[in-house]
């Protein structure tokens, strides 16, 4: 596996857990990665994700039994599902009262639609809810209850963001709690869920409203440079770096000895965008916790691509700052997100380039 390590493109690091160590150990198991591992080969080549959708997708509460039925996600069973797509019809069946089966439909380039979810049952009559042109979800209302022992969606409504309300779809004459679903700014990308013979859970994926539009990060007052990191006595210094010049997105940022070649030249845009190798600096679904990685992606306008620098040195976004996890300044550390303090591991140089 250490061997295998390094045909991928990992070097050594100075975890004893890793499998990246430099020496052996015999009692050592061989086939875990800790988390170093997965952190630097996900550096190298990006994590399993949803990739063909844009990176400010804001994924909502799991409604009803997480664990009941098959999972179903059209954006994983789709190759063809992208961001040029929008969703514009959902029909649903209800047998007793209950949600039966569901089925969205998604809008050209080309047409995509999901298969039945639940039991379809021809015979039965089905609820359509279509929306009009330029009309988004912005408000999901959700029912669900206890049905024979079971935890189950009983039924839902939809409200655009032209205020148009759906029918009560199913659920009309059965107890239960209905939650409400909005994101101020957000609207309804697309749906997931467990079922079995009834639905038994929801999960509603949002994205930012009137962001389709993706201009280039711009040009005006723009400057590159390196970014430096220096450790707390001020005698090692690395770099912020695109892991082996691989522009993907999804790769995550890394530290490495300063050389100045095209993946340490970052470039500051008067917009608050970091641009390197034609992609930005991104934080991924726009999350805002402690730990989560700071990766590249396409250049948009969006909030999740808008840093500050401020006057203590430290890179923000979302009341976060860039920070060098455990203020470890070497090799292939992956550089994070966490909440802003005074030590020298958030604290970041910017270096132009003459």
């Amino acid at each position: 596996m250490h061997e295998i390590g390094h045909a991928l493109g990992l070097e050594h690091v100075r975890d004893k857990q890793s499998i990246m160590y430099p020496t052996y150990q015999l009692k050592q198991r061989s086939d875990v990665l800790t988390f170093v591992d997965q952190q630097s080969i996900q550096a190298l080549y990006g994590k399993k994700t949803e990739e063909h959708f844009r990176s400010d997708i804001r994924h909502g509460q799991v409604f009803g039994n997480p664990l009941g039925g098959v999972q179903f996600n059209i954006v994983t069973e789709s190759v063809a599902l992208n961001n040029s797509h929008r969703l514009y019809e959902i029909k649903v069946q209800c047998q007793e009262g209950l949600l039966e089966s569901m089925r969205m439909y998604y809008s050209d380039p080309p047409a995509e639609t999901s298969t039945h979810r639940g039991t379809f049952i021809s015979l039965y009559d089905t609820d359509t809810f279509t929306l009009n042109k330029n009309e988004e979800i912005s408000i999901v209302q959700v029912k669900t209850g206890t049905y024979h022992g079971m935890k189950l969606i009983l039924g839902i409504q939809f409200i655009t963001n032209s205020g148009r309300m759906s029918q009560q779809m199913c659920g009309t004459n059965i107890t239960g709690t209905t939650s409400t679903e909005k994101f101020n700014g957000y609207i309804l990308k697309y749906i997931s869920g467990r079922s079995g013979d009834l639905i038994d859970s929801l999960q509603f994926h949002w994205r930012q409203e009137n962001s389709d539009i993706a201009p280039p990060p711009t040009t005006k007052n723009q400057t590159t440079g390196l970014i430096k990191v220096f450790n707390a006595s001020g005698n090692a210094v690395k770099c912020l770096d695109v892991p082996y010049g691989i522009g993907n997105n999804h790769v995550g940022i890394q530290l490495f000895r300063c050389h100045g070649e095209g993946n340490q030249q970052f470039t500051l845009h008067d917009n608050g965008q970091i641009s390197v190798l034609g992609k930005c600096l991104d934080v991924p679904d726009s999350s805002s916790v402690d730990l989560v990685q700071i990766q590249l992606f396409d250049c948009h306008n969006r909030a999740n691509q808008h840093f500050t620098i401020d006057d203590q040195n430290r890179i923000r976004i979302f009341d976060k700052c860039l920070d060098v996890p455990r203020a470890d300044i070497i090799d292939r550390n992956i550089i994070q997100l966490f909440r802003c303090h005074n030590g020298s591991n958030q604290n970041f140089t910017f270096v132009p380039i003459d």
